[in-house]
């Protein structure tokens, strides 16, 4: 298997293993990854990784957190529908959501409402008081919908 990425990395089957192990556990040592995914030396695989970066194929190492263990007990699909449609309101818009530090990630999107956020918040309050006093003083906001999340069902990661 051989993938090509738009700056001319070719991606073996090798790489492949070596994605799937880190994104399991980024925290893999080199001599562990190299075990994995076929790789003669360590050495090896930390220049792999080094390209795989520098291609922007690897993006970032994540930790993923227990949110429950935290105290942040509510999440929430929050659907907004925005008034116009134009770059600079787009922009802004995005813009403003990057910076709510309850949000944990967006999308634009087609349909009904035009961005899904997920939103992460100790309690019910927090939430309502993040939509009350963050979200819609954001300009241009024409509609907010809210559903609440009752089960995280894990998914399987990219590759």
């Amino acid at each position: 298997m051989s993938v090509e990425s738009d700056k001319s990395l070719k991606i073996t089957a090798s790489d492949i293993m070596l994605l799937k192990y880190l994104q399991k556990n980024a925290r893999a040592t080199l001599k562990e990854l190299a075990v994995y995914a076929g790789y003669q030396s360590p050495s090896g695989v930390l220049e792999r990784l080094k390209r795989l970066e520098e291609r922007n194929i690897i993006l970032e190492y994540e930790t993923k957190l227990n949110k429950n263990a935290l105290g942040y007990k509510v999440s929430v699909l929050t659907h907004v529908k925005i008034k116009e449609h134009y770059e600079a309101v787009i922009h802004d818009f995005e813009d403003h959501v990057k910076n709510l530090e309850e949000v944990k990630w967006f999308f634009h999107v087609t349909g009904e409402y035009d961005y899904i956020l997920m939103v992460v918040c100790q309690d019910i309050e927090t939430y309502h008081s993040f939509v009350v006093k963050k979200l819609s003083k954001i300009p241009n906001i024409m509609t907010v919908h809210s559903s609440f999340v009752l089960k995280e069902v894990e998914c399987n990661s990219l590759l």
